[in-house]
């Protein structure tokens, strides 16, 4: 980095963990003010997509004047939608290999099918490419996750077999038995009996990879469920997803600094990238304990998992914890009749995860490197902190984030969408729209005046049709305001422009 003549330029003095997890939270929180302002103005867009404006009542220029709900917004916007989301989905497979090699193309067809099952089938791919497209139209950039996921739970199995006859002995039949009917003819590398009975055993299967797998422990317990049948019940640890992942995330729950044109580290050949990214979620405080009981949070102790259970809340903030980022989640919330109102239960049991992409000095050499650090937000304390191929290997090193813009803006991360690009035009045809209504419930009921010293009360009087207010001189005491005649067709020939002008931009390709 340039440095200023008769600048210290030594190695950075080392940080202690709890110091990162300091500067990560106050970078974090500065980037989020940096984008208030933009915040609010993309709530205002979309409370105008969805007609929330519509529901507040006009006092200009008199109470309860139109204020008419025109979609065009929203039917532009699933126009547009509709048409890369057919797009995609039109072509299965979405992506495919092109081999170099003549003899190559089995292996590249085998592993267009592969990309292809692993998007669609394991990923959920056509319901989070939907989503992709929704926050890339509306908000003008779509974010998501792509990782490698590996998933472990714990299984339980009951089965009802025919048993064994009434004089076998279980300890010496069962081990057949379990092979042959419960196993599947699967040997077991080892099947220990515990108790003499042979009701409870503890069967051994080796790992389909042994370079990463362990070998599976199977618990076995039988039970008589009638005079000739048993049940089987089987409890194991199983591996219930190992693959890609391809996980949307909203706009702001992904937090960078300002002028990051993408997501990945700055080098020389991404010399606008970003510093660093922050990625944010809520997560149960029991999932940090078995985190850190599985020894994947190797930094918390006992006294750090006492503080985070101290700060936890429930899993929508309440308004004491929200701040201008959670504006269009609250706003979206009330405006749909939601409030958020946690049980007794789960009142305290969620927390605020920052997964943090950026540089620090992991091996105390004075030099920076691409690091991932989880962060709990509420209480400040690192949990876990590793190199960022040690997480995410590969090279070119990248950081397992992805960005989609509807219309890029030079040096910026956030595009422009199909709201921001019909804002203006969408404001044009409603004020026109509500002049032309207004006009119409002028002419319709029109306005008056009244001699002060005629037997009226003096009061702003409400007509309605078919109704006579009894008066001394009609032609004098009650005087209606009679306004210019005016062509309806103006107002509405500007909202048909509004509406061609719009259609015209939205139909570039």
């Amino acid at each position: 980095t340039p440095h200023t003549p008769g600048e210290d330029i030594e190695k950075a003095p080392k940080r202690p963990h709890a110091d990162l997890a300091l500067m990560i939270l106050r970078l974090v929180e500065h980037a989020q003010q940096e984008r208030t302002v933009w915040m609010g103005l993309r709530a205002d867009r979309l409370a105008k997509y969805r007609g929330w404006t519509a529901r507040e009542q006009k006092n200009f220029p008199w109470v309860g004047a139109s204020n008419q709900h025109v979609p065009i917004l929203a039917a532009d916007s699933l126009r547009v939608k509709a048409g890369l989301f057919n797009a995609v989905m039109g072509i299965r497979p979405v992506m495919t290999p092109k081999t170099l090699r003549r003899e190559l193309r089995e292996k590249g067809e085998r592993a267009n099918h592969l990309i292809d099952h692993q998007v669609f089938s394991e990923s959920d791919g056509e319901r989070r490419i939907g989503q992709f497209i929704d926050s890339g139209v509306d908000d003008g950039t779509a974010f998501a996750e792509t990782y490698w996921a590996r998933r472990e739970a714990t299984v339980t199995r009951s089965d009802i077999y025919l048993g064994p006859p009434e004089d076998s002995d279980w300890a010496v039949v069962m081990p057949q038995f379990l092979t042959d009917v419960v196993f599947g003819g699967q040997e077991a590398k080892s099947l220990e009996r515990h108790g003499e009975a042979g009701r409870r055993w503890t069967a051994i299967f080796p790992p389909a990879d042994a370079t990463k797998d362990e070998p599976t422990e199977v618990e076995v317990k039988i039970a008589d469920k009638d005079d000739t049948r048993i049940e089987v019940t089987r409890t194991w640890t199983a591996i219930t997803y190992d693959g890609p992942v391809f996980l949307p995330t909203l706009l702001e729950d992904i937090v960078a600094p300002m002028r990051s044109e993408n997501l990945q580290p700055v080098t020389e050949d991404n010399p606008n990238g970003s510093p660093w990214v922050a990625r944010l979620s809520r997560i149960r405080v029991d999932e940090i304990r078995r985190g850190n009981e599985s020894g994947f949070y190797d930094l918390l102790t006992e006294e750090d998992l006492d503080g985070i259970a101290g700060t936890s809340g429930p899993r929508v903030p309440t308004d004491l914890q929200e701040g201008e980022q959670e504006l269009l989640k609250r706003q979206a919330d009330t405006q749909a009749g939601l409030e958020p109102f946690p049980g007794q239960d789960e009142s305290r049991e969620w927390v605020t995860l920052v997964k943090w992409f950026g540089p620090t000095d992991l091996d105390k050499d004075g030099l920076d490197e691409e690091a991932v650090a989880w962060v709990i937000q509420e209480s400040g304390t690192l949990c876990r902190l590793r190199a960022l191929t040690d997480v995410h290997p590969g090279l070119p090193v990248r950081r397992p984030l992805e960005e989609w813009r509807y219309i890029e803006v030079p040096g910026q991360l956030y595009g422009i969408g199909v709201l921001e690009l019909g804002e203006g035009l969408h404001d044009f045809i409603h004020i026109m729209l509500n002049q032309t209504v207004d006009y119409g419930a002028i002419t319709n009921l029109p306005a008056g005046t009244y001699r002060a010293s005629s037997g009226l009360k003096p009061e702003t009087l409400r007509l309605s049709p078919g109704e006579f207010i009894p008066v001394d001189t009609p032609g004098q005491d009650l005087v209606p305001i009679t306004w210019p005649s005016r062509d309806q067709s103006f107002g509405l020939n500007m909202v048909g422009f509004g509406l061609q002008m719009l259609d015209r931009l939205i139909q570039i390709g």
